[in-house]
């Protein structure tokens, strides 16, 4: 056997090859024997095992606005970052989104239709929501500038003086950090 692997298994059925993989390991004294998944079907094991991860991720992170905002009930009693509460929902919406949205190398991705029992915003709460948050990222973080939560101005300022040659051009943004919805 070159380089400790295996010789060409030549089996006629099931057992007869657990027994020369049994027995190659024994020989051998291997603990475990690795196997190399194709391709095809890793890509597929990554796509599911990286989604797990992104469900844990969304639960700590919205646990975490979840708290902040138990915490601070109301808006002008709140101390907290405004930064990292925006870094947590942004996260939320762009996780959560993940979880629905093709990839560019068809990976794994949930079906509304595999999660929803009624795919029907009026009888299901949790579809409601579903819609919203997805909603969300399409409109608030996917396309910047292209709805109505972005806000952009161009501003020409004359100096007093009317020396038109210091005249500036700033772009000033402003954005709302959450859309309005519906209790």
């Amino acid at each position: 056997m070159a380089n400790n692997e295996p010789e060409f298994l030549s089996y006629q059925n099931r057992k007869d090859f657990e027994k020369q993989v049994l027995e190659f390991m024994k020989e051998e004294q291997k603990e475990w024997l690795i196997f190399k998944l194709p391709e095809k079907h890793t890509l597929k094991l990554l796509s599911y095992a990286s989604m797990l991860n992104d469900l844990h991720f969304l639960i700590g992170a919205a646990g975490r606005l979840i708290e902040t905002h138990q915490k601070y009930p109301r808006p002008e009693d709140r101390q907290f970052d405004l930064v990292v509460d925006s870094a947590l929902w942004y996260s939320c919406i762009v996780i959560y989104g993940r979880l629905f949205t093709d990839s560019l190398d068809n990976r794994s991705k949930l079906n509304e239709k595999d999660v929803f029992d009624k795919l029907d915003e009026n009888l299901n709460p949790f579809y409601r929501t579903h819609k919203e948050l997805i909603d969300d990222r399409n409109t608030f973080v996917a396309h910047r500038g292209d709805n109505e939560m972005d806000n952009v101005m161009a501003l020409v300022m004359v100096p007093r003086s009317g020396e038109l040659t210091k005249a500036k051009i700033e772009i000033k943004t402003t954005r709302a950090y959450a859309n309005e919805s519906s209790p």
